[in-house]
């Protein structure tokens, strides 16, 4: 547990070690996966305003792991387990249905910006999708690690009877168009979000074609999971570096210009 205590000091309770105040940060790092890049994508934002009242120069970045899906509205869901089993049964009930979960049992905050620009749109229900927000309003800088077959992420399209063209949905299909995100969409924020106006950065990503899921917190899974291209072997904090400068190869995904990934 954090307290603040008296000046500008946060104590470790516990331990009493002293802890430096975030308000006198140069730079900040939200980082989480799984649930926790869910709470980087929604909080990132009110993080960032509540650090520059106090320390207007401060540098909030967002490192969102393992938890960036599809945005598609296009898939059916009329013969999914969640419209056979409680009647959810389009993207729109379900966004409806998050919002109301988010609210009612997690007592969150949806991310604000989402919910003003939606207000009067009819449209509000997608902010309780993390993609939505992410490919269209968040306006601090963020880099996304996704692995293209992360069964944990894919599994609620691919394992709940959802049809796409017809058919059941599939890993493939998961794949693709997270790609498709990383590779089409992520360089176009800046002129094609939602609140492109509020951008300064075009988001960074690494997407290897691995399964592992929550990799942040394993120093293998960071470090010696790698994207091959003809200019070289990348793993993810290079990728991170190379962004952060504005350097070449800030967004690699596996299968773009025949890179390849090495997965642990």
């Amino acid at each position: 547990m954090l307290r603040r205590s008296q000046g500008a000091v946060i104590t470790h309770t516990g331990t009493g070690k002293g802890m430096p105040d975030l308000d006198d940060a140069q730079e900040v790092i939200l980082a989480g996966a799984s649930a926790g890049g869910g709470g980087v994508t929604f909080n990132l934002d009110a993080l960032t305003a509540s650090l520059r009242v106090v320390n207007p120069a401060v540098t909030v970045l967002g490192l969102i792991d393992s938890t960036f899906g599809p945005e598609g509205y296009d898939p059916d869901y009329s013969i999914s387990t969640q419209c056979v089993s409680i009647g959810i049964c389009s993207p729109e009930e379900s966004g409806n249905y998050g919002l109301g979960v988010q609210r009612d049992f997690w007592k969150a905050i949806p991310e604000g910006s989402c919910e003003s620009y939606h207000a009067t749109d009819g449209a509000l229900w997608k902010c309780a999708f993390d993609t939505h927000v992410v490919l269209n309003h968040l306006t601090t800088p963020f880099f996304v690690r996704q692995g293209l077959t992360d069964s944990v992420v894919s599994d609620g399209l691919v394992e709940t009877g959802v049809l796409i063209n017809g058919r059941d949905y599939a890993l493939s299909d998961f794949t693709d168009q997270v790609r498709n995100h990383l590779i089409k969409d992520f360089p176009q924020l800046l002129s094609q979000a939602e609140e492109h106006a509020s951008l300064t950065l075009a988001p960074g990503a690494f997407a290897p074609l691995c399964s592992k899921h929550e990799t942040s917190r394993s120093t293998f899974d960071s470090h010696f999971v790698t994207i091959q291209k003809a200019s070289g072997t990348f793993d993810m904090f290079t990728v991170w570096k190379n962004w952060r400068a504005g350097s070449p190869n800030s967004i690699l995904v596996h299968g773009a210009k025949g890179s390849v990934s090495t997965c642990q």
